[in-house]
Order: structure tokens, then sequence, then C-alpha cells
């Protein structure tokens, strides 16, 4: 997975994460990385076990949150 962020300077930077032996959500892993990169504040959490079921919880709300349906031509 490749993914691009700004960093505290607001550069864009990019970085490469090799997703094939994790056996995680690929999408909820990019989530989490963004979350932290654009959000600093929140990094201190990371390790903690606050952190990993706040971040758990929250993606499972949205997935399970109803979502709008494309409007056909």
């Amino acid at each position: 997975m490749r993914l691009l962020y700004k960093d505290t300077a607001g550069n864009l930077e990019r970085c490469t994460v090799p997703m094939f032996r994790l056996h995680v959500d690929a999408i909820f892993t990019a989530t989490v990385i963004r979350h932290h990169a654009e959000r600093p504040e929140h990094r201190a959490a990371i390790g903690t076990q606050d952190e990993p079921d706040r971040l758990e919880s929250a993606y499972n709300a949205w997935r399970s949150a109803p979502k709008p349906l494309p409007r056909l031509a």
C-alpha cells in the first residue's frame, strides 16, 4: 500500500507499507496511519490499549453507518 501524507511542515510525503504478510484490513490500516499523520496530538496514545480500542470502535461505527446510494443518470 502506498500512502501520501503531509508532514508537520505541510510537505507532501510518501511511504510504502507492505501488506502481503499482514492479516489486517488495508482500509483500516491506511485510515489509522492517515489519522495519526494528520493529528499529531493523538500520536502520544499510540501503543496504549485505549488507542486501538478507540480507533476500532470509530472504524466499526463508520463501516456500519448507512451510506448514501450513488445517483443513477
